[in-house]
């Protein structure tokens, strides 16, 4: 993994944590141009279940969430290949705030998804650009 991606990530981690609620969702793209390519990644909270059984132990002062990379939403793009993963998927409740968070559901109708092609014509138009 590259420096300016472990770097990426470590903000990432520290507007979830830091931010007390009011960063929900980060998203983060690292171009390596010697490799010619780049990796975007999905950063949200991932809530951490409490159960009875631990709550006497939990330290009342601590973070009730923690940042998680979403492994789904990690994809890479390489100049003149072909992306054939997944959309990035950007829940729009974990943008907006008036809208509620439903578990369990892949794409929900107000999500936003960059698809595959997007994404390709995103890939191919960055290299072209960037010379």
């Amino acid at each position: 993994m590259s420096e300016g991606l472990i770097q990426l990530q470590q903000d990432a981690r520290f507007w979830l944590e830091c931010s007390r609620g009011q960063t929900r969702i980060v998203i983060i793209a690292c171009v390596d141009k010697a490799a010619r390519s780049m990796v975007i990644q999905r950063w949200q909270v991932a809530t951490q279940l409490q159960t009875a059984s631990n709550m006497s132990v939990l330290n009342p002062y601590s973070r009730n969430c923690s940042p998680a990379l979403m492994q789904m939403q990690s994809l890479t793009l390489e100049e003149c290949q072909v992306y054939t993963g997944a959309s990035l998927i950007i829940p729009a409740a974990l943008t907006y705030d008036v809208l509620p968070l439903v578990q369990g559901v892949a794409f929900g109708p107000s999500d936003f998804e960059i698809t595959g092609q997007m994404l390709n014509a995103l890939n191919e138009d960055f290299w072209v650009r960037l010379g």
